[in-house]
């Protein structure tokens, strides 16, 4: 197989091996804090449902605290 040949199959591997690998790196795992990405400067309100009931969460204290608990899971 000559040069040329073996280059041109690693750049298709190449080429068709990056999307797989950043679709298993995006389906991993992840903690709470990656998911959502929270950052305390822009966060205002914080609304939980559960069981059709709407708590709502304004205050910057209790945000942090709540935000602070789901980064330890």
């Amino acid at each position: 197989m000559s040069k040329q040949m073996k280059i041109i199959i690693l750049f298709i591997l190449i080429w068709f091996g990056l999307p797989i690998i950043k679709n298993l790196y995006d389906s991993r795992v992840k903690t709470i804090d990656e998911a959502v990405d929270l950052n305390l400067d822009k966060v205002h309100m914080v609304e939980i449902i559960y069981n059709n009931q709407s708590k709502v969460i304004q205050d910057k204290e209790n945000i942090t605290e709540l935000i602070s608990f789901f980064r330890k899971y």
